[in-house]
């Protein structure tokens, strides 16, 4: 299975898992469950970053005119990181719904840059067998991430 088709599958479950913890919260479930739930929502954020930091991005260093879409890519993980970080400090409900929909725009976003400008243009590049074989170590390397 192609790497772009993996990457693409999994932004579909993040942000149909950030959805469904906005419908959570407005559903009124306790603070303490919406806690469990953003931190299996920050876990799987960050598996899946890590791996495509890992594995796919550095495949598409290797072309030069990749790179600024990588660097662009890596720092959109950055500022998505920061803030999963500040989930945990959420006191209320309401702060942490409104954390989590902050968090959900931002990932929105990288995910319709990587999908409707990296991803084209890595299936161009790189071409059809790399990309097949991008997806077996996308594969792999997601087996060795801790559930």
């Amino acid at each position: 299975m192609k790497a772009t088709f993996l990457l693409r599958r999994e932004h579909v479950a993040l942000i149909a898992r950030c959805e469904s913890l906005l419908e959570a919260g407005h559903a009124d479930v306790p603070l303490e469950i919406l806690r469990v739930d953003a931190a299996e929502l920050r876990r799987a954020l960050d598996e899946h970053m890590k791996v495509e930091e890992e594995v796919f991005y550095p495949a598409c260093e290797t072309v030069p005119e990749l790179r600024d879409l990588v660097r662009q890519a890596r720092e959109e993980h950055r500022s998505v990181r920061a803030l999963l970080r500040q989930l945990d400090g959420s006191t209320t409900a309401l702060a942490l719904l409104a954390r989590v929909k902050l968090l959900a725009e931002r990932f929105e976003e990288h995910v319709e840059d990587e999908e409707e400008d990296l991803f084209p243009r890595v299936r161009r590049v790189l071409g059809e067998a790399r990309m097949e074989q991008l997806g077996v170590d996308l594969v792999r390397r997601r087996a060795l991430v801790p559930a």
